[in-house]
């Protein structure tokens, strides 16, 4: 059973905010949000700014695997000056691997998934939690995902967007995920939900020879 919040894919952002986050608790962490990067660091550091911007008053860690060739990713992390962020790098190659990596070592009661090209809503975390709280039977939540500030990219085309325009629950196991779930840059499980599902399988997903994504659509039907 889903539901669903909102989430912005990044076309352009501008506030880069670099906060000391002092609400993070070691392994009291309600929300470990997991995000895989390659290559693109200042889109990840957008990411995990507008995370660590985010209105939310409950300990929290962001869980970045890296596995870009330079490890770029590595210095934004050091810049952003925060015990919330967790960094690893990751040898493997595929999109599947680095997320795996993060679900090992990830403290949280809830597991949030977003893409390091993507910026969150300064009210995310807190309506991932409202969402978990108002419906204690759903094992996991998706979100709406929008391109963001559309009109100054007239020419340029999003394709991992999703929207809904009202709150619904799922309950038939065979839901076209991209028509009526949500996509993988905005996602939520409750901890018991993925451990009973596992780990990504690894040889689907952005990264491997002959799959250029649906790591995600994968997880959900497991």
């Amino acid at each position: 059973m889903l539901n669903r919040f909102s989430l912005r894919s990044v076309l352009d952002y501008n506030a880069d905010v670099m906060i000391q986050n002092r609400r993070y608790a070691g392994n009291n962490v309600n929300i470990s949000v997991l995000i895989a990067t390659k290559n693109r660091p200042e889109d990840l550091r957008r990411c995990v700014s507008s995370i660590l911007n985010n209105i939310y008053e409950q300990p929290f860690e962001i869980i970045v695997a890296d596995q870009g060739k330079t490890h770029g990713a590595e210095g934004v992390v050091r810049s952003l000056r925060t015990k919330n962020i967790r960094y690893r790098v990751i040898r493997k190659k595929g999109k599947a691997h680095a997320l795996n990596a993060c679900l090992r070592i990830a403290s949280g009661r809830l597991l949030s998934f977003t893409d390091d090209d993507c910026v969150v809503s300064p009210n995310w975390l807190a309506t991932i939690e409202a969402n978990f709280v108002k419906y204690p039977a759903v094992g996991g939540i998706f979100g709406s995902t929008f391109p963001y500030r559309p009109e100054r990219h007239p020419r340029e085309v999003c394709p991992a967007t999703f929207f809904l325009n009202k709150e619904h629950t799922i309950h038939n196991p065979y839901s076209i995920h991209y028509r009526t779930l949500g996509l993988g840059n905005n996602m939520t499980f409750r901890r018991n939900v993925t451990d009973h599902v596992g780990a990504f399988r690894e040889w689907i997903g952005p990264g491997v020879s002959f799959s250029a994504g649906g790591e995600d659509s994968d997880y959900i039907y497991l």
